[in-house]
């Protein structure tokens, strides 16, 4: 019987600190964001990094990979449901990875009927309202 004990502590132990050396503890050292179809732009980049609420330097267990999928998906530019997001320790740093699939180009907007108005009134409009 205490062989059995023995043997049930030494298995518990072994695996719960193997699951605990797993989980990154400390600090956010890295964001590093990557499409999973090949390169990304840098603009899709920042704006991945400014949109989620985690930073370098907050702590590992602040990130909740369900919000942080949320808030990348709600941007409209990436395919729901196919962000992935990592916290792992590479190199004795913290990285979060996450991996995206950008939503296709728009090659070309084609409006057809519609009277915008002369070139003039386009122009005054648009430094009206966006400068």
């Amino acid at each position: 019987m205490r062989l059995v004990t023995g043997v049930l502590f030494l298995c518990l132990y072994f695996f719960s600190t193997s699951a605990l050396a797993q989980t990154p503890k400390g600090q956010i050292d890295d964001i590093v964001v990557v499409s999973s179809i090949g390169s990304l732009d840098d603009s899709l980049v920042g704006l991945i990094k400014v949109t989620i609420t985690i930073s370098v330097g907050d702590d590992v267990e602040t990130v909740v990979e369900a919000a942080i999928r949320e808030q990348v998906e709600g941007t409209g530019f990436f395919q729901a449901d196919t962000t992935k997001i990592a916290v792992a320790t590479e190199n004795g740093r913290n990285i979060v990875r996450i991996t995206v699939t950008p939503n296709p180009t728009i090659e070309k907007v084609e409006v057809k009927g519609a009277n915008l108005g002369s070139e003039a009134q386009l122009v005054a409009f648009l430094e009206r309202f966006f400068n």
